[in-house]
């Protein structure tokens, strides 16, 4: 279980994850990577220098939270860990690339707008013991928290904010009922 003090739920868009993340990276004094997890047959890793560069920042595809695209975010230099597993004698294995085989990582799941009509959430989290990767998580944490607001239980940068003030539902998933949309603590 991820330590509630190394966890938080954000609600963004591509100009809220571009502004933190731009002054993270300027503010860090060591070059960072972000690196797609994924499950798959294949070993494909996708890395990005810059977390501002990311395809689809902001922005997702499926249009719910658990079901969206993960990162990792670790030192440019750390070696990422896949982990093979085998599925049974006639299937072939699976290679997970994710933070359980790299304890030094930080998961951002920026999540974002779905189809203009909603603004899926996302996250910032470690379960990593390791101080620097809780110095360096420590970091993200307190810019997130300088540049987006804190609203009943999550963090809204200022243009999810906005669009939130608007109607647009904040929520886990496109198709749950309002009764499960982010709502402002009365």
């Amino acid at each position: 279980m991820v330590p509630v003090g190394n966890y938080m739920f954000l609600f963004g868009t591509k100009t809220d994850f571009e502004e933190v993340l731009k002054i993270v990276e300027s503010e860090l004094e060591e070059d960072l990577q972000y690196v797609l997890c994924y499950m798959a047959e294949h070993v494909s890793t996708i890395r990005y220098s810059t977390g501002t560069i990311i395809q689809d920042l902001g922005g997702v595809t499926v249009g719910r939270s658990s079901s969206e695209k993960q990162y990792l975010i670790l030192p440019a230099q750390e070696d990422v860990y896949i982990e093979e597993i085998k599925r049974g004698r006639f299937d072939a294995s699976l290679y997970a690339l994710d933070a359980s085989t790299n304890p030094k990582s930080i998961v951002f799941q920026p999540a974002g707008v779905f189809e203009n009509r909603s603004v899926i959430e996302g996250r910032l989290s470690t379960g990593s013991t390791d101080a620097e990767t809780i110095r360096r998580y420590g970091k993200f944490a307190k810019v997130f928290r300088n540049h987006f607001k804190y609203v009943s239980y999550a963090w809204v940068g200022p243009e999810a904010l906005h669009l939130f003030d608007q109607g647009v539902p904040l929520c886990q998933a496109a198709n749950v009922p309002p009764s499960y949309w982010l709502k402002r603590s009365a």
